[in-house]
């Protein structure tokens, strides 16, 4: 035979009281709902309850190691190359002949005085080894005592000239031909110009 227990008051009220608990919270845990967000650098989960929201974060595993191969590079000196296409074409001596041409006229200065005279002078130079001016005859030349000192001053400046490219002629003397020139300019002034003899 079975025996019954009987519940009294107190467990009675006990039962009651977690089976109205059930009753309450059951509707909330069924709610609930989670929702996973992507965000960088971490895993994120907002948990909702109704209106009560509450944010969690977890940090996200670490990337895995990047190996990188190990290489070595070497960087040799730039290397600029100035001349152009055209510089190939003109032979070393005109290009030194010219190099002495734009020295000496960018050191010719005509007097004020004298920049309205047409002047004509062809100076003969000859050059020592190591560019010295060695002999230096004004020949033919017009009769203009202040230009014909002005010429001078810019060969004297000009020293020592270049020497020649061709080494088995560098070092050896030479003698150079440059005709000076004072003249009028087409815009009605007057120029001045130094050119190499023929």
């Amino acid at each position: 035979m079975t025996r019954v227990q009987r519940l009294g008051p107190a467990s009675v009220a006990a039962v009651l009281t977690l089976a109205a608990h059930v009753l309450l919270l059951a509707p909330l845990v069924t709610r609930t709902r989670e929702v996973r967000v992507a965000a960088p650098g971490s895993s994120m989960v907002l948990v909702a309850l109704d209106d009560a929201t509450e944010l969690v974060t977890h940090p996200a595993p670490p990337p895995p190691p990047v190996e990188l191969a190990s290489a070595s590079i070497e960087i040799g000196e730039p290397r600029i190359d100035l001349r152009t296409p055209e510089d190939d074409a003109v032979p070393p001596y005109v290009r030194y002949i010219g190099q002495i041409t734009a020295r000496v006229q960018r050191l010719w200065t005509v007097p004020a005085a004298r920049a309205r005279a047409e002047f004509h002078c062809r100076a003969h130079i000859q050059r020592g080894p190591a560019g010295e001016v060695v002999d230096l005859t004004l020949q033919p030349c017009d009769d203009d005592a202040t230009l014909k000192a002005s010429v001078l001053e810019a060969i004297r400046l000009a020293t020592p000239l270049p020497t020649r490219p061709d080494p088995e002629t560098s070092a050896s003397a030479e003698i150079l031909t440059l005709d000076f020139s004072v003249f009028a300019a087409n815009a009605g002034g007057r120029s001045s110009s130094v050119q190499p003899g023929s």
